[in-house]
């Protein structure tokens, strides 16, 4: 018990000294690096070893949750777990919170919450290096297409193409449901399994940034020949934010491309027609072709390829994300000229960039392949919006059903 509560303490100093004031991702360079370090640290451990220090870091993020959890008090005295913390050492806790004033306190919570991110970080990727599948970790030598699938049925290659297809498994909406992301060139990527399906070979994966989570049928898969296998973990990626207009350069750049479900790559990935070869007797119109090498983008794609992965990959999280400005029982009018470049106009399951005070650019879904990323009037995209749905200043603030209300976040003044 000593042991972990200094354990949680030394993380939790260390948290407030690299305070991360991004609300995203979770981990900021200084994190990933300490993970990285201990990772390295242990790297020759034997899988017993790692196990126990999978569950070592499992109890300190429970820790740190309660800690966390008893300031706040969202859990009442009788509710709290004391078999993991002892209720003298919440009440020392607890006592010493008291005396902080209210910035010591915000950042206090925030350390605590940091602690539990990087505990849970380093007990999964620790559990993952215990288990007796684990293949290791790779980087991917290409832009890598993951893909969601069942663990009792993987094959990449029925999706992209077989035989009893005309071409690739799409849905009613001409999209591959299964497709994950796209992940760039470079990114490190952690092999938990491989699984052969004939003469293919896939592998079962995770990233820092995408992770199926526990226990779940479902999970991310890629193909063997877009990595290449390390002989230890490779650092992470670390995203920075581009200039306004590095962003603007890349949007521009994306015009006509194809609305792809999931995809964050619009230069699409020419390899795929050799790794996935198309009958001889089969004719793709150009979309068709578009969409075989994932040439193209969803909503938050396009967002998420121009900040250069600084974004999150998903608009639940960008409701959130960056500053809110405030519109609520602002006409359309009236908002096209409160509007900067690249606010973002974010509801549940969309996001819109501006580009100025009179356009905008988006990735929206058509029927037969038409593009899908392209420059909008701002005033008469903002009119069709209100036509079912009311500006706000916080989603979570307004009791508005999810349908019926967007928000517009700001990064850049």
């Amino acid at each position: 018990m000593k042991k972990r509560s200094f354990l949680i303490l030394l993380l939790a100093c260390y948290c407030l000294v690299n305070q991360s004031f991004a609300a995203y991702p979770k981990l900021n360079e200084a994190n990933h690096k300490f993970i990285d370090a201990q990772l390295t640290l242990f790297h020759n451990s034997s899988k017993s070893e790692k196990k126990q220090k999978s569950e070592t870091f499992a109890n300190v993020a429970n820790d740190a949750k309660i800690l966390r959890n008893a300031y706040l008090w969202v859990y009442t005295w009788n509710k709290l777990n004391w078999k993991i913390l002892n209720k003298e050492s919440i009440e020392n806790w607890i006592q010493h919170y008291n005396t902080l004033n209210d910035r010591r306190k915000n950042d206090t919570i925030e350390s605590l919450k940091e602690v539990q991110n990087i505990a849970e970080e380093l007990q999964r990727s620790f559990q993952i290096e215990s288990e007796e599948d684990f293949e290791g970790y790779a980087t991917t030598i290409l832009p890598t297409p993951l893909y969601w699938l069942n663990k009792k049925n993987v094959d990449i290659n029925r999706i992209m193409w077989w035989e009893w297809t005309t071409w690739m498994l799409l849905d009613s909406a001409n999209t591959i449901d299964q497709l994950g992301i796209v992940l760039p060139k470079g990114t490190p990527v952690t092999l938990i399994k491989e699984v052969k399906n004939w003469k293919f070979t896939y592998y079962e994966v995770r990233t820092r940034d995408f992770d199926a989570g526990y226990w779940e049928s479902d999970w991310y898969f890629l193909d063997s020949r877009l990595v290449k296998k390390e002989e230890s973990k490779p650092a992470e990626v670390i995203h920075t934010l581009p200039s306004m207009s590095e962003i603007f350069k890349t949007l521009i750049a994306a015009i006509d491309s194809q609305y792809i479900w999931w995809g964050s790559y619009y230069q699409g990935i020419p390899e795929m027609n050799e790794l996935y070869p198309t009958p001889s007797d089969v004719q793709l119109s150009t979309g068709e072709q578009q969409y075989k090498i994932l040439q193209g983008t969803d909503c938050s794609g396009l967002l998420w390829q121009a900040t250069n992965g600084y974004t999150p990959r998903n608009t639940r999280w960008l409701l959130t994300f960056w500053e809110s400005v405030a519109i609520s029982w602002h006409t359309v009018n009236e908002i096209t000229k409160m509007v900067k470049p690249l606010d973002l106009i974010v509801w549940a399951w969309h996001v819109i960039i501006i580009l100025d005070n009179e356009h905008a650019i988006e990735s929206i879904w058509k029927a037969n392949f038409e593009w899908g990323v392209e420059i909008v009037d701002l005033k008469e995209r903002l009119e069709d919006i209100f036509t079912r749905r009311q500006p706000v200043n916080e989603w979570s603030e307004s009791k508005l059903p999810d349908k019926e209300k967007f928000v517009i976040r700001r990064r850049f003044k």
